[in-house]
């Protein structure tokens, strides 16, 4: 099974930029601030953006008659970098209108100053905003509650009625658990344990221990990019053979190049765009991504045989 994720979204937010971008805007270069982790744990996942939204740029390289510039900052996989990174582009670039970042916990922090500012900002990781920055931020991925819902449904309809959760002990990892929690209860799904990692963690032996003596039918990982792997590789080693499903964020290259045979059978959610060469020639999903594809950034893998949950 072919799998990618990220590399569309960009794409989709360069077609945002014309109902983000200021009313009153008069016409001159739309300065863009990208801010991404094109180092640090989340670079498996900030430099596929940063080549989509290049392929964008050059697709799309004015709106509405404007030219567009592209200011691209390194967070280093650091929310306190991309506060600092967003205050540079408002105060010191004077910039139209923020991307980013690759993470949640960069993309929420980046979101605070952008607000504060009153700077309209398109959010690339599924980060949940206050309701009160909603008037000046959009976040483009589905939200992690819905996607995770798809999990629980999946779990149930299969019988499985106790899971236990390992993911980051960050904004995302709370994220993919506070959408478990979610649906969890209603769909009669018991969740027996909640352990987390730090994304710089070498080792998660203890806490997969917890898990396999909890015996639970199933485990949920909420991580991402290569620091995800390591939760799989872990269970894989330690024997688990219960179900094992993940978030979106796991379909990654370098997730994938990671963890290896150990996400072989791993079931997650994802949207058409993902097998979107199995998709009828009536979905208009397919010439999309056909069309980015030949952009020439969109490198396939082919290596996990994942269930994906359409």
């Amino acid at each position: 099974m072919k799998i990618v994720r990220r590399r569309f979204l960009p794409l989709a937010a360069a077609a945002l930029l014309a109902s983000a971008l200021p009313a009153t805007a008069v016409r001159a270069d739309v300065t863009i601030g990208l801010i991404l982790s094109l180092t640090g744990p989340a670079a498996s996942i900030g430099v596929p953006y940063q080549k989509g939204i290049a392929a964008a740029m050059e697709r799309i390289p004015e709106i509405a008659g404007e030219k567009l510039k592209l200011i691209t900052l390194d967070d280093a996989s650091d929310p306190s970098t991309a506060a600092r990174d967003a205050r540079k582009l408002i105060e010191q670039d004077k910039v139209d209108i923020i991307l980013g970042s690759a993470g949640a916990p960069a993309s929420l922090a980046a979101a605070s100053v952008a607000y504060e500012s009153k700077v309209p900002m398109i959010i690339l990781a599924p980060a949940v905003m206050k309701p009160n920055q909603r008037d000046w931020e959009i976040t483009i991925v589905q939200p992690m509650s819905m996607m995770i819902a798809g999990v629980v449904s999946h779990m149930k309809e299969h019988g499985i009625t106790t899971v236990g959760f390992i993911g980051f002990n960050d904004a995302a990892g709370d994220a993919v658990y506070d959408g478990l929690t979610q649906a969890a209860g209603t769909a009669g799904v018991t969740i027996v344990t909640n352990q987390r990692y730090a994304r710089t963690d070498t080792s998660v032996v203890a806490q997969v221990l917890k898990i396999i003596s909890l015996e639970p039918q199933a485990v949920l990982t909420g991580g991402s990019g290569t620091p995800g792997a390591l939760s799989h590789l872990t269970l894989a080693e330690r024997g688990y053979s219960g179900a094992i499903y993940s978030s979106p964020a796991s379909t990654n290259n370098d997730f994938l190049r990671m963890a290896g045979a150990s996400v072989n059978g791993m079931i997650i959610p994802a949207g058409p765009f993902v097998v979107f060469e199995q998709l009828p020639d009536s979905n208009p999903i397919k010439q999309a991504a056909t069309d980015f594809k030949a952009q020439g950034q969109w490198r396939v893998d082919q290596r996990c045989f994942c269930r994906i949950r359409l």
